[in-house]
């Protein structure tokens, strides 16, 4: 079954299996000091990165425990933002920022954006601009070759433009209040396609970047879920779990 780990090229089945997969990590890490502890940082294939996260004990202080792992796919696709402000309540050195596109040089829209370096930056303030390369991990996909097939597949009274963006992690459609996620949905146009291999594993992943409204998102899918061709300037659209680099 997809994930986000596979997103990436990763089979993780179970707790064991994470666990184990956790450690071998851990030793080919280098060290990134920040406000409340260490991140042990772990970059594989240039691109996908791990940020294990450690803490000393409060009884003892010499010892140590990872608390938490994040990843991230990292790319040159810069995106500029407006901070607002992170998500509470902030679990270990984990973060979501909740921020508003810039793209048009003011507000656009809102998402919230899972920071996986979250405590080197927890001085950010409201307002604060920030630059950001934004990973966006399939849940679902669907892709399609031109404009007017993507129009054509929609069946219903209520249509989708071809550049569409909700930040469905910010709001229940019932109404009741939640505590905002790094979930969006959007589709837009195909820039460029790679089909990639972790070298870890030996698993194949897809790699597309992305332009919706500006923003140029880096997708990252399970071959499970592509279910045509990719092709430059076709439509690619989904929902997603968003990771974002602060550069």
């Amino acid at each position: 079954m997809p994930s986000h780990y596979s997103d990436i090229g990763f089979t993780i089945n179970n707790v064991e299996e994470f666990t184990s997969f956790i450690h071998q990590l851990y030793e080919s890490g280098v060290d990134v000091p920040s406000i409340n502890g260490t991140y042990r940082k772990v970059v594989i294939d240039e691109k996908i990165e791990f940020w294990i996260q450690i803490v000393k004990s409060e009884l003892f202080e010499r010892q140590a425990s990872i608390v938490g792992v994040e990843f991230h796919f990292s790319s040159t696709n810069i995106n500029p933002f407006r901070f607002d402000y992170w998500i509470e309540p902030k679990e270990n050195l984990s973060g979501e920022a909740y921020v508003w596109s810039l793209y048009d040089g003011d507000d656009s829209f809102p998402m919230v954006i899972n920071i996986p370096n979250a405590d080197l930056y927890v001085g950010l303030q409201n307002d604060d601009i920030i630059n950001v390369q934004l990973a966006c991990f399939a849940e679902e996909l669907n892709l399609y070759d031109s404009k007017e097939e993507y129009e054509k597949s929609q069946t219903t009274e209520l249509k989708f433009s071809d550049e569409y963006f909700i930040p469905s992690g910010t709001f229940n459609l019932d109404g009741s209040d939640m505590t905002p996620t790094s979930d969006i949905m959007f589709s837009g146009y195909i820039l460029s396609i790679e089909k990639r291999t972790n070298s870890f594993t030996g698993n194949e992943y897809f790699y597309f970047t992305v332009r919706c409204q500006g923003i140029v998102f880096d997708v990252l899918a399970d071959p499970a879920l592509i279910k045509k061709d990719p092709k430059i300037e076709g439509i690619l659209s989904g929902s997603f779990w968003v990771s974002g680099k602060i550069i």
